[in-house]
């Protein structure tokens, strides 16, 4: 048994709200009181952990992310952090020194606005194929190599739902969006297992330096479903993990597999694309941009699609989660749905959800998970793709609040990485990275961004008797958080950091 005590409890537990002290055992929490009581009650067995004024709290649940994606990125050239081509190109050469002369050479997280790869600048790295996705996962550039490997010609047009860059003279520039990406993927070679199952164990441990215990992997392949599943056999999952397979392909045998701490627990589709990319499917245009004509955006999936989805998830009594990030995009899924969800499906991102549509989410029985790190990351592009009034509204987290509907938050790792904290200071303060204030209106206070990366996320996965909140009985996922928490974001030391992470009992990080 383990004594927490001396420092800030916060059990998300209306009843009781704080304790002086908490009790663990068998990893289950077995008490939370005075330290009095509990130092009675645990006796001599009891060994103390001193958290020195420091916050516990319950262990954070992912409203949203990629787990596979997340271990596939950790083995690619991190791309994240440069500001240039030139940059973009060294990383790459540094991570192509460690590969077969002949090998894909792959990146993650670059963002285009900033680093305009193109197919020639990637040839310059030699004759192997290249590919680099860009930071939101929509979007990547390929060298000549990896186009034509792809099937991709000068001649090839545009799919449906997605677009094949080209640059004055017609000739591809080896930048791939949406639909056009995503059958790009399907040439590209499946990482070797074994360093994939490496890529696991990194990318658990990352989410456990952020004090998650709960993590999604929103969009189940083959590939995925094969690694996790043998992953839960082998007892190689430290974290509890939801999935949720792709509706149009899923993988045989998946949906409603449950292993361990492995739970596919539905299906997901995709209705739009990414506002900051201008392919989220809206029903007003964006502010004109030079050299492009009016866009809105554009559907993934049809209305028979989204209803298909709907009612297949339905008739099997399962989840649905759905990535919208676009209005039009949300109204289809809403009319998709003939009758309340049973099964509490999840609008993903949900970014420019109307004030219209919010009751009709309440109605259908729908949750949104907020992808709120937006409004810091990328407000000032939504500013000028959509304008102030428009872009304020990013992640209406206040007025969904007000209508009691529950919600979740999010960082859709590996876009951002999983730092909840940064999250809860994001919807907390609204401030975009040139430090103005965007929809300030929609800002919520620390016991509600609290409960959304807790209560809320325990609740979006019917788990809510198990995990969310600091009660006997509950299983003992924890986080501490440097310093206390109730002070606000402003006084966080280091803008907030997590010192330990606890899963079902035991110390997982550090």
């Amino acid at each position: 048994m383990t004594l927490f005590e001396n420092g800030v409890i916060l059990t998300m537990d209306d009843a009781h709200p704080t304790a002086d002290a908490l009790l663990m055992g068998e990893g289950r929490i077995l008490a939370v009181g005075s330290r009095e009581e509990l130092r009675a009650l645990g006796g001599a067995r009891a060994e103390a952990f001193d958290l020195e004024g420091h916050t516990l709290l319950p262990g954070f649940v992912d409203g949203h992310s990629h787990l596979v994606h997340t271990a596939q990125s950790l083995l690619m050239a991190p791309l994240s952090e440069v500001e240039s081509v030139e940059e973009a190109l060294e990383a790459l050469r540094a991570h192509g020194r460690d590969l077969a002369p002949d090998e894909w050479l792959m990146g993650a997280g670059y963002d285009p606005r900033k680093v305009p790869l193109t197919r020639d600048a990637l040839d310059s790295l030699g004759a192997r194929p290249v590919a680099v996705s860009a930071d939101s996962g929509h979007m990547a550039c390929l060298n000549s190599r990896a186009l034509a490997l792809c099937g991709l010609r000068e001649d090839s047009p545009d799919p449906p739902n997605g677009r094949l860059g080209r640059d004055e003279e017609g000739r591809l520039n080896g930048f791939l969006e949406e639909e056009a990406f995503t059958a790009a993927r399907a040439h590209m070679p499946a990482p070797d297992p074994k360093r994939l199952r490496r890529g696991l164990q990194k990318a658990q441990r990352l989410y456990a330096s952020y004090g998650l215990t709960t993590v999604q992997e929103g969009f189940l392949d083959q590939t995925g479903f094969d690694l996790l599943r043998d992953a839960a056999c082998g007892e190689a999952l430290s974290l509890d993990v939801v999935a949720y397979a792709d509706v149009r392909t899923p993988p045989s045998g998946a949906v409603g597999f449950r292993l361990g701490r492995l739970r596919v627990a539905g299906y997901k589709l995709f209705l739009d694309g990414s506002p900051q990319g201008r392919t989220a499917w809206l029903t007003r245009p964006y502010l004109p941009a030079e050299g492009r004509q009016e866009e809105r955006g554009y559907p993934a999936a049809s209305a028979d699609e989204a209803r298909a989805a709907v009612r297949r998830a339905a008739a099997e009594n399962v989840q649905l989660l759905t990535h919208c990030n676009g209005d039009a995009a949300i109204d289809r899924l809403l009319d998709a749905h003939e009758a309340p969800s049973r099964t509490r499906n999840v609008i993903v991102h949900a970014q420019l959800m109307r004030p219209d549509q919010l009751p009709r989410v309440k109605a259908l029985g729908l949750m949104p998970s907020y992808f709120v790190k937006h409004v810091e990351r990328y407000g000032d592009v939504h500013v000028q793709n959509l304008g102030l009034e428009r872009a304020g509204g990013i992640s209406p987290l206040r007025s969904t609040q007000a209508l009691g509907i529950p919600f979740t938050l999010h960082q859709d790792t590996p876009v951002l990485p999983p730092d909840m904290l940064d999250t809860l200071r994001c919807a907390i303060l609204r401030l975009t990275a040139s430090g103005r204030a965007l929809g300030p209106q929609e800002r919520i206070g620390l016991r509600e961004a609290l409960r959304a990366a807790t209560v809320y996320g325990a609740y979006q996965y019917g788990e809510e008797r198990e995990k969310g909140r600091l009660q006997p009985g509950l299983r003992a996922d924890l986080t501490l958080a440097e310093g206390d928490l109730t002070l606000g974001p402003e006084a966080w030391p280091h803008g907030g950091r997590i010192l330990g992470t606890w899963k079902d009992g035991v110390r997982i990080y550090p």
